[in-house]
This record gives C-alpha cells, structure tokens and sequence, in this order.
C-alpha cells in the first residue's frame, strides 16, 4: 500500500488551506480595526477631559473675586503692630473711628 492522495483529499486540503489564509486574513482585518477603534476611543476621551478641565478653569475664574487672587498682600500698618491692635486702624484698613460721646 503506497500513501497515494485522491484528487478529492487534495481538494479537500486546498481548500482548508485556503480558508485557513481567509481566516488569518479576516483576523489581521478585524485587529486593525478594533486598533483603530481603540485609538479614537482613546483620542476621544482624551479631548473630552481637556475641553471639560479647560471649562472648569474658566468656570472657576469667573465665579472668584479678584480680591481672593491676592493671597496675604494686604498692606501692614507701620511700627510692625498686628491687625486688630491698637494702632488707630480699624477693621480691614477702614480709617479710626472716634468714639461716641
């Protein structure tokens, strides 16, 4: 007994063949895409957390006074006396009250 193919084995394997070469075709196309879709999901979210921080910075100067911007620079009476002591300056720089009589 030789190991001889019929014509309908040698079919069967070109055709298995065949489709296995489709199969890796369409698993190397399917990859790519899912690559791709993966890759603007990404750039998406990316722009997204951009335009909502960049909303929040602007949301967050608006809604501060100005004042607050100025951390601890108002100006100090001379003579190196603390706020509140009595140095003749009331409340948060307003000029001497005189007391009423």
């Amino acid at each position: 007994m030789t190991n001889q193919t019929t014509p309908r084995q040698t079919a069967s394997r070109q055709q298995s063949l065949q489709h296995s070469r489709n199969d890796d075709r369409d698993n190397s196309r399917v990859f790519a895409f899912f690559i791709v879709v993966a890759v603007m999901v990404f750039v998406g979210a990316l722009a997204y957390f951009f335009i909502v921080d960049k909303r929040a910075r602007e949301s967050a100067r608006e809604v501060t006074p100005p004042a607050a911007h100025m951390h601890g620079t108002a100006p100090r009476p001379a003579g190196g006396t603390s706020p509140g002591s009595s140095s003749g300056i009331g409340p948060a720089g307003s000029p001497p009250t005189s007391p009423v009589r």
